[in-house]
């Protein structure tokens, strides 16, 4: 009869969310402090990545990787190093070594931006492509021609997807493809 009885009213109360159970708990004060620093620290990754496009938009090339940087450390915390987000940083470092002339360094991003948009996205999609655009033009600033062409064939079905066949962009990939294959051929 007892067990009936706690059945019958017990259990209902347990669904409902009247008697805490494992799901309904309220959260500790260590998992609030817990989420209190990841929100923190997505906010401070977001004000370092806008801080450092404003220096990158300015030209201020040590000051975006400072920041951008900065942003990677938090993205690291937050275990997010693997993360598009993460990835979308390391193009950014990679277009900012290319532009500084650290062509190693500038590789070494791109290829890291590479992996990741790859994992979540697949070869199609427009920031991979992105990515295969700043490997090929690493390659053509190097002389290996034969790479940079790899690269911007890679890159030009986004292109397309993304923009269509006549807009600037696609027609830049395109071109690029025509001087590295006449490049190619005499040697």
């Amino acid at each position: 009869m007892l067990t009936r009885l706690f059945i019958l009213i017990f259990i209902p109360l347990v669904f409902q969310g009247c008697i805490p159970s494992e799901e309904n708990r309220v959260p500790t004060a260590e998992y609030q402090k817990g989420l209190g620093k990841k929100i923190r620290n997505e906010k401070a990754a977001k004000i370092y990545r806008a801080t450092g496009y404003k220096y990158y938009k300015h030209g201020n090339y040590e000051k975006a990787l400072e920041f951008y940087s900065k942003a990677l450390l938090k993205y690291k915390e937050l275990s997010k190093l693997y993360h598009p987000e993460a990835a979308e940083l390391y193009l950014k470092m990679g277009d900012l070594y290319l532009k500084m002339g650290n062509n190693k360094e500038a590789l070494r991003f791109y290829f890291k931006a590479l992996k990741i948009f790859k994992k979540y996205y697949g070869t199609n999609h427009f920031l991979t492509a992105m990515a295969y655009r700043g490997l090929g033009s690493v390659y053509e600033k190097i002389s290996d021609y034969r790479k940079a062409y790899y690269f911007y064939k890679k890159s030009l079905p986004a292109y397309e997807q993304e923009f269509g066949e006549n807009h600037r962009k696609t027609r830049m990939i395109k071109e690029k493809l025509k001087v590295l294959s006449q490049k190619i051929k005499n040697g």
